[in-house]
C-alpha cells in the first residue's frame, strides 16, 4: 500500500468516525430533550421500558410505560413520554393515546389545549383533538376571544378549529358594521364560504336601494361578482323612484352588467313619462275644475239679478 493510499484511508476513517459521533450526539441530545421534562424517578422506568421496547418485548415494556405515565403530572411530561414511545412501533399506540388523553385532562389553559389538539392529530388520537377543540370553543364567549382563538389556530395550522371559532363569532354579530368587519377577517383568513354567507345575508336583510348600494361598495373588495349581480337585481326590483333607478344604473355600469343598467334606464324613462302624464292630467283636471267653479259662480250671479228685477215695485208711469 502506497503512502498516499494510506493517508486517504486514514482520512476516510476519521470522517466516518466523526459522522458517527455526530449522529450519536444528536440521538443523545434528542433523548435528553425528551427526558428533560420527566422527573428523575420516572426516567429510570422509561429507560428500562425503552430497553425492552428495542428488544421487541412489549409485555415487559408496557407496564413500565404505564407506570411512568401514572407519574406524569402535567401536559409537558405526558407528551415527553408520548414522543419517546413514538419510534417503537404500534404496540405503544395505546400508551400514546393514554398520554394524550391524560394531557387533555391536565390542561389548564388555551395553550395546553392547542398542544393537545396538535399532538392528538400527530399521534392519530382524533377524539382527543376533537375534545380539545370543543373545549376551546366553549371557553371563548366574546367576539374578541373567538377572533384571538381563530388567529392562533391559523398560526399553528389548525384550520378546522379556526373555522369553528369564526362560525361561533358570526353567531354573535348583530349589526352591519360588525358583519362587514367579520367578512374582512374571514377573507384575510381565506374562509371564502363565510365571506359569501355574510355578504348574502347582508343583501337578504336589506330592502332599501340606497343602503344596498352602500353594501355593494363595501363588499366589492371580496371579488364576488355573482353576489354583485344578485344585489343589483334585488335593488332594481325595489326601486321606487327615478333616483333609486339612477343609483342602480350607475352601479350596474360600473360592474358592466349591461342588461341591468339597460333595464334601469328603460324603467327610469317609463317612470318619467308616467310622472309627466300624471302631472299633465292633474293640471288639466285642475283647470277643468277651476272653469266649472267660474261657470257656477257666473250662473249664480245672473240668477240673483233676475230675482231683483221681478221683485222691484212699480214706478207709477
Amino acid at each position: 500500500m502506497t503512502k498516499n493510499s494510506l493517508l486517504a484511508l486514514l482520512l476516510l476513517c476519521s470522517l466516518g468516525g466523526a459522522q458517527s459521533l455526530s449522529i450519536q450526539s444528536a440521538v443523545a441530545k434528542d433523548q435528553t430533550v425528551y427526558y428533560s421534562a420527566l422527573p428523575d424517578a420516572t426516567v429510570k422506568n422509561v429507560e428500562r421500558a425503552v430497553k425492552y421496547a428495542k428488544a421487541k418485548k412489549a409485555e415487559k415494556a408496557r407496564p413500565l410505560f404505564d407506570a411512568a405515565l401514572a407519574e406524569c403530572t402535567d401536559v409537558q411530561k405526558c407528551f415527553a413520554l408520548a414522543d419517546i414511545t413514538e419510534q417503537y412501533g404500534s404496540f405503544c399506540t395505546d400508551i400514546r393515546r393514554a398520554a394524550v388523553e391524560k394531557a387533555f385532562q391536565l390542561s389548564k389553559n388555551r395553550d395546553d389545549l392547542i398542544l393537545v389538539a396538535l399532538k392528538g392529530r400527530k399521534f392519530e388520537c382524533f377524539e382527543a383533538t376533537r375534545d380539545a377543540m370543543q373545549a376551546m370553543i366553549a371557553q371563548s364567549r366574546s367576539r374578541e376571544e373567538l377572533k384571538d382563538l381563530a388567529l392562533k389556530a391559523q398560526e399553528v395550522s389548525l384550520s378546522d378549529l379556526s373555522h369553528l371559532a369564526m362560525e361561533k363569532q358570526y353567531s354573535l354579530v348583530h349589526t352591519v358594521p360588525e358583519a362587514l368587519d367579520f367578512a374582512r377577517l374571514a377573507s384575510a383568513l381565506g374562509m371564502e364560504d363565510l365571506v359569501r354567507k355574510t355578504c348574502k345575508e347582508l343583501i337578504d336583510d336589506e330592502n332599501d336601494v340606497h343602503q344596498l348600494m352602500t353594501i355593494l361598495r363595501n363588499i366589492e373588495p371580496f371579488k364576488t361578482p355573482d353576489l354583485y349581480r344578485y344585489l343589483l337585481k334585488k335593488s332594481l326590483d325595489n326601486c321606487k323612484n327615478i333616483d333609486d333607478l339612477y343609483e342602480v344604473y350607475q352601479a350596474a355600469r360600473r360592474h358592466r352588467q349591461k342588461d341591468i343598467f339597460d333595464l334601469a334606464a328603460f324603467r327610469a324613462k317609463k317612470m318619467k313619462l308616467i310622472d309627466n302624464y300624471n302631472k299633465q292630467s292633474a293640471d288639466y283636471r285642475e283647470k277643468v275644475e277651476r272653469w266649472r267653479q267660474d261657470q257656477s259662480m257666473s250662473q249664480d250671479t245672473g240668477d240673483g239679478d233676475g230675482d231683483i228685477t221681478r221683485m222691484a215695485p212699480a214706478s207709477g208711469f
